[in-house]
């Protein structure tokens, strides 16, 4: 079954993708002024605009350009999840079609990125001993956390590089251009460094990742942190200067800024270690999980495509880009 929604929930489509390119990330005196209107709203309307969800028949088709590579999700080792690498992404020792490790490191590379990744969900199975995977979530609300560590190939200003959510289809239901532009230019006021279009045949919304990111730590050539253990640490020095003391609130609250972020940059000889977490957007279960209005299927809204975790620059290149894809995507009941 797939949905065909009034104009009105279309605000679903937008909190999902704002929660996931972490622009929801603390709060503060500006983001209380432009969320907690936007929270009344949604709580207001919550049970009007998802009662009014009116059924059709026909069911999207996975696609992109590797979904025909892809084996048979009963044979995934993960399932019901299967991490896949995306475009310009190549991981070491691993082919297009083979399902890639949750819960272990592993390396990859890019045109302009070279190093490894640690993904661990929630609700997929994980690659190390279970009694390991549940003990990193036991004490933790997040349901997923995504650790990049390794080298720029060519040094970069600190604004110009973004991480977020982008998608291959239009969503379901696109956002017409001037909607599109209006919302972007509110929370422009918010997340000056955003980049955002929903109207696009290739929507995306990405915003700094030294701006967002739950932990970032810069460091020598072994000295880097361990990106296995459970709690990675902040360590921005480098970045800053040695004279400047700074934490990860503050880390984040300068360089979300693009005047300020534009000072300072990513070079190529220093390991550098991204840590983001995340608390609603659940890809092990493929929902949305959001305070009172509860869980909501991104089956529904996707139009087919998987979910990524992604890193980009402002021309459009990629740090890296994975797919995660669900095996939900594939059996949906016309």
């Amino acid at each position: 079954m797939v949905l065909s929604l009034p104009s009105r929930s279309k605000i679903r489509i937008i909190v999902l993708l704002l929660l996931e390119a972490n622009i929801i990330f603390e709060t503060t005196p500006q983001t209380k002024a432009f969320t907690i209107p936007i929270k009344s709203e949604v709580t207001r309307r919550g049970q009007i605009l998802f009662s009014e969800l009116k059924p059709v028949t026909g069911a999207p088709s996975p696609t992109n350009s590797t979904v025909d590579q892809l084996p048979n999700f009963e044979t995934w080792p993960h399932r019901p999840s299967f991490l896949q690498c995306g475009i310009d992404t190549v991981a070491k020792g691993y082919s297009t079609d083979e399902s890639l490790p949750l819960g272990i490191p592993f390396e990859f590379e890019t045109p302009l990125f070279k190093g490894k990744i640690l993904v661990r969900l929630r609700n997929s199975p994980s690659s190390v001993n279970p009694i390991d995977h549940a003990a990193y979530f036991s004490k933790r609300k997040c349901v997923r956390q995504v650790v990049v560590q390794g080298k720029f190939k060519e040094a970069m200003n600190v604004s110009d590089v973004f991480y977020g959510e982008v998608f291959t289809r239009p969503l379901k239901p696109a956002l017409p251009p001037s909607t599109s532009r209006i919302i972007k230019a509110g929370l422009k006021s918010v997340v000056p460094s955003l980049i955002m279009d929903l109207s696009l045949a290739n929507p995306k919304v990405i915003t700094p990742y030294a701006g967002c990111a739950h932990t970032l730590s810069a460091s020598l050539p072994g000295d880097e942190p361990e990106i296995t253990q459970l709690n990675i640490p902040e360590n921005s020095k480098i970045i800053f200067g040695e004279s400047r003391e700074t934490n990860a609130k503050k880390r984040r609250q300068v360089l979300s800024k693009p005047n300020l972020a534009s000072k300072y940059k990513y070079d190529t000889k220093h390991i550098y270690t991204f840590q983001a977490l995340d608390e609603v957007l659940d890809v092990g279960t493929y929902h949305l999980k959001l305070p009172i209005l509860g869980k909501f299927d991104l089956t529904k809204i996707l139009n087919g495509q998987p979910m990524s975790i992604s890193a980009m620059t402002s021309d459009d290149r990629f740090l890296f880009n994975f797919r995660v894809w669900h095996e939900r995507l594939f059996h949906r009941k016309p």
